[in-house]
């Protein structure tokens, strides 16, 4: 199981809802990685070839739990790539550790979007969350809006 997250782990939130959802199937050898992704930093690419710049799916691994992954044509931004090292049951073996494998997912959930059929630079499993949390504090502006409404969506399984 990979989770993708926009913003560094939290062991109060993330790690701990993650441990729970795990520990139900402790039976089970599952192994996971916790993947935090950000455009917040000071990585650039740059092309020697200046006529078609930098391609789309460029992978390069920085350390053994971090690399940058560029998803869009026109940026020179890429997006950074960093697996968290915290175990969740303090064991190496339960840490799915393939870095390249983890940033072949993020590239292909980059091609997923129901809003067009053009690659993305965010993928999906962070652009959806980011759309559904701006569209819920946009309802509570709205006067006469119960945000009681929103408690049916709040513990559902979201899968995309």
């Amino acid at each position: 199981m990979i989770f993708h997250l926009s913003k560094p782990a939290s062991k109060k939130y993330e790690i701990k809802a993650i441990e729970a959802s795990l520990m139900q199937f402790k039976d089970y050898n599952i192994q996971y990685a916790i993947v935090h992704l950000s455009y917040q930093h000071n990585y650039r690419l740059f092309s020697t070839n200046n006529e078609n710049g930098i391609a789309r799916g460029t992978f390069v691994e920085i350390a053994s739990r971090q690399a940058l992954l560029h998803l869009g044509q026109s940026s020179k931004t890429p997006i950074l790539l960093r697996v968290d090292k915290r175990s969740v049951y303090d064991n190496e073996e339960s840490m799915y550790k393939d870095l390249y494998a983890i940033a072949k997912q993020i590239l292909y959930f980059s091609h997923l979007s129901h809003r067009t059929f053009k690659p993305a630079n965010v993928p999906v499993t962070i652009k959806y969350p980011q759309l559904m949390s701006k569209l819920s504090s946009e309802l509570m502006v709205i006067e006469g809006w119960d945000k009681t409404n929103l408690e049916i969506v709040k513990n559902q399984l979201w899968f995309i």
